[in-house]
């Protein structure tokens, strides 16, 4: 992947971004498929909202986001939604079993 700051047009960056984009997009499709695989580990509706567990999800995703000059409340911001999203889709799963 090229160097944003070695483009020369506004073309080329947003390519990257992109690039980037389809990353992000083929990841999150990889962590959607181990959503749908942990349900099988868990027992009852406690265990799938895993309070706890969030916890210490955003507070490390929020410290990553520090480690990485991002906003640490947009990081949570996003990763609520995600949260908020698997949580849908694991009871729904967990519901038809």
């Amino acid at each position: 992947m090229k160097n944003p700051a070695n483009c020369t047009s506004i073309q080329e960056v947003r390519s990257i971004i992109d690039e980037i984009d389809f990353a992000i997009i083929e990841l999150l499709s990889k962590r959607q498929k181990c959503v749908e695989e942990i349900v099988r580990f868990k027992n009852n509706q406690e265990e799938i909202v895993a309070e706890d567990r969030q916890k210490i999800l955003f507070a490390q995703r929020r410290w990553w986001a520090e480690q990485n000059n991002l906003s640490p409340d947009m990081i949570e911001n996003i990763y609520k939604f995600l949260v908020e999203h698997n949580i849908s889709k694991e009871l729904n799963l967990f519901n038809k079993r």
